[in-house]
């Protein structure tokens, strides 16, 4: 019986060990089937993946940063804006949250979390639903890197194989840091630094706890919960996100209370696209596009770095608008600003327009550009891209050739109803803007209120082509044509360019280039190009003081002297323009360090009706944004009372009142005047020289005749 029983345990062991084998054979075959299988899927699906090598230098597209005078980011060209920051300048308990919200099992798996993948099936079976996903953070970012967000299985087998492929190439900490800078926290921002600086105005390294629980929330859907457009889909989800880093231990129980009752507080603007600065950006973009290329401006992590005071910029942007609603009232236009919808695009702007141009006389910087009311509206910059009429914002080139000529401030000059005829034909009657004659007048008197006979007379006395070569020289870049009537500003011109022309009686006789940009780096610091000062001798610094101390009479007695009753303390220069049927209305002035100008019309060139002149419609714009700029000064510690340098060479004589000369005697009224040296009147001037009849000599054409009504 032994035996037998012996026998059958032998043969039962036999079995045994023939059913082992089998069963080890099947899953061995098994094993090798999936494993060929699980190759074979891994050869098809890797055929469209990057290689490790891609991974391994892959770079992030950094939109171009574009600051202004002062430091401020106030634009970036970018595909996907975006600002990198390393991880170790992220708060702590940001990433831990991020982790214990989006990866708790972070630091355990190699890119696929298998427990996480079954338990999201179980549920999803159990609700029928596809709510669970099980996306490691590593799978997330392999997602963002290079595939696309459409839930369909083969993207998920192409993401497992690049998750585990990025965590071999990676550390835990690399990717992490890749992550906060890759993933859309919503509304095109890009990257944990440039949510932190557009939602909260600060650096990611600056964020409270309750301000990381909100970025890490958006994270599960930035669309749906979008804090500007949902705040309470998006405060719970900050508040879920806290529960949890409270639970973990990532924040004490007093962080917690304080951070759940924080009120949900985010910035609506996008700060790195200022509206206020949009002609300014729009203007500079074509240059950088063009030398460096589209794809390097809007993925190359350039710094553009700018003389735009944004600052100023901002202030004079509002400060136009509100000026020309209150005109738009006043007028009752048909046409408004206010009644168009601010979000139209690229529309036919029938509205009041205006524009201002601001330049540092002595670098050349502009610090401000504002081409229109709405960038949205209307994409035309009118400072940059205008021809215009200036009016008498001309004449101060007039002058300026006048006194090259030899006239002097006290040069006496009729002002009497005028009328020029050729080939008995009338052809131009110059008028007055009041209508009124005020008989023998003084040069700098002439200028101080704007009197267009006086110019008419002077520049049919120098002649027109020496008006005309002095313009050229000022960089005036449109046909200026040598006729008569340039004295009131009859030609075009593009307003930054008359308005930079200015710079000369600002700068002692020496005209600057306008530069927009000071610098451009790469994205590592390296400087690719920096622009140098311009500047050319254009008048002789004598000449060019006594012009600037003219235009000072403007502003201090004349047709701008507005200025002064607001409050304005600088000594300043300037000169107001109105053209015919009051078309264009401008005021262009200066400082010692400042030449600003600013422009009123309609885009059709109509009238604006009666009385919309430089004085009442471009002057009251000008104003406010000068007192800005000089109260900038004074918190700088500069003296805004220091007045324009008077060089060698200029004197200053009491004469009469009457006839510019030196006095007849005692009794006789005078005022104190200046002169370049050795044109200062004496004994045997005759300051009448210019009174009746200009000098024939200096006639453009002997068909021109001037004659006097009476």
């Amino acid at each position: 019986m032994d035996e037998i029983e012996k026998e059958v345990t032998v043969k039962k062991n036999k079995s045994l060990k023939c059913l082992i084998s089998r069963y080890l054979i099947l899953f061995v075959i098994i094993f090798l089937v999936v494993l060929m299988a699980v190759s074979a899927m891994f050869i098809y699906f890797s055929r469209d993946l990057p290689l490790a090598s891609e991974v391994l230098n892959y770079k992030f597209d950094t939109g171009s940063e574009v600051y202004d005078a002062n430091g401020k980011m106030i634009h970036m060209y970018a595909f996907e804006q975006r600002k990198l920051v390393e991880l170790n300048k992220v708060p702590k308990y940001l990433v831990d949250m991020l982790i214990v919200t989006e990866d708790s099992n972070f630091y355990n798996h190699w890119g696929i979390d298998i427990f996480g993948i079954i338990r999201a099936v179980f549920v999803n079976l159990k609700t029928m639903k596809s709510s669970q996903g099980a996306s490691t953070i590593t799978q997330q970012l392999a997602r963002n890197m290079f595939l696309s967000t459409e839930k369909i299985y083969s993207r998920k087998i192409k993401e497992a194989i690049l998750a585990v492929m990025i965590e071999t190439q990676f550390t835990k900490s690399e990717i992490l840091e890749s992550y906060l800078n890759k993933v859309l926290f919503g509304n095109g921002y890009y990257g944990v630094e440039t949510a932190a600086m557009n939602y909260f105005l600060k650096s990611s390294s600056e964020l409270s706890i309750s301000e990381s629980a909100l970025l890490v929330g958006l994270l599960k859907g930035s669309g749906y919960y979008n804090p500007l457009r949902y705040p309470d889909r998006s405060l719970k989800r900050r508040n879920l996100v806290l529960n949890l880093a409270y639970e973990n231990q990532i924040i004490t129980e007093k962080q917690f209370q304080q951070a759940i009752s924080d009120s949900l507080v985010v910035n609506s603007t996008n700060i790195s696209r200022n509206r206020e600065s949009d002609y300014f950006i729009e203007y500079i973009r074509p240059y950088i596009e063009k030398k460096y290329g589209t794809e390097r401006l809007f993925t190359g992590g350039l710094k553009i770095y700018t003389t735009i005071d944004y600052d100023l910029q901002q202030y004079a942007d509002s400060v136009l608008n509100v000026k020309l609603t209150e005109l738009e009232t006043l007028r009752e236009y048909e046409a408004k600003y206010e009644d168009v919808p601010k979000d139209a695009v690229n529309i036919k702007t029938e509205y009041l327009q205006g524009g201002v141009f601001a330049i540092d006389p002595n670098t050349g910087f502009v610090k401000v550009m504002i081409g229109g009311r709405n960038f949205k509206h209307s994409k035309f910059n009118r400072v940059m891209q205008a021809k215009r009429q200036p009016g008498s914002c001309f004449k101060p080139i007039l002058y300026t050739t006048a006194i090259m000529e030899g006239f002097t401030p006290a040069t006496v000059i009729s002002d009497e109803p005028l009328f020029f005829i050729k080939d008995d034909e009338l052809f131009w009657e110059p008028k007055n803007y009041t209508r009124e004659f005020r008989g023998f007048i003084s040069m700098r008197e002439a200028l101080q209120r704007s009197i267009n006979v006086v110019a008419a007379k002077m520049i049919y006395d120098i002649g027109p082509f020496k008006v005309v070569d002095l313009a050229k020289k000022l960089d005036l870049s449109t046909p200026i044509n040598p006729f008569l009537s340039l004295a009131v500003g009859s030609c075009e011109v593009i307003p930054y360019e008359l308005i930079s022309a200015y710079t000369v009686f600002a700068n002692r006789g020496e005209l600057v280039k306008p530069i927009f940009i000071s610098k451009i780096t790469d994205s590592k610091g390296k400087v690719l190009e920096r622009y140098a000062i311009n500047k050319k001798r254009i008048l002789d610094p004598k000449v060019a003081y006594v012009m600037t101390d003219m235009l000072k009479t403007v502003v201090d007695e004349g047709t701008a002297v507005s200025a002064r009753y607001k409050g304005l303390k600088m000594p300043a220069g300037g000169k107001t323009g109105t053209t015919d049927d009051y078309r264009d209305a401008w005021f262009i002035g200066f400082g010692k360090n400042l030449v600003m100008g600013s422009w009123v019309g309609f885009d059709n060139n109509v009238s604006m009706e009666d009385k919309m002149t430089g004085s009442s419609a471009a002057l009251p714009i000008w104003i406010p944004i000068m007192k800005h700029y000089e109260n900038k000064l004074k918190n700088q510690g500069i003296n805004i009372y220091e007045d324009f340098d008077m060089p060698e060479g200029i004197i200053r004589l009491p004469v009469s009142k009457r006839t510019g000369l030196l006095p007849a005697d005692l009794l006789e009224p005078t005022k104190t005047e200046i002169f370049i040296e050795y044109t200062e009147p004496n004994e045997k001037s005759d300051s009448y020289r210019y009174n009746i009849y200009p000098k024939t000599q200096f006639l453009s054409s002997k068909d021109h005749i001037l004659k006097s009504k009476y």
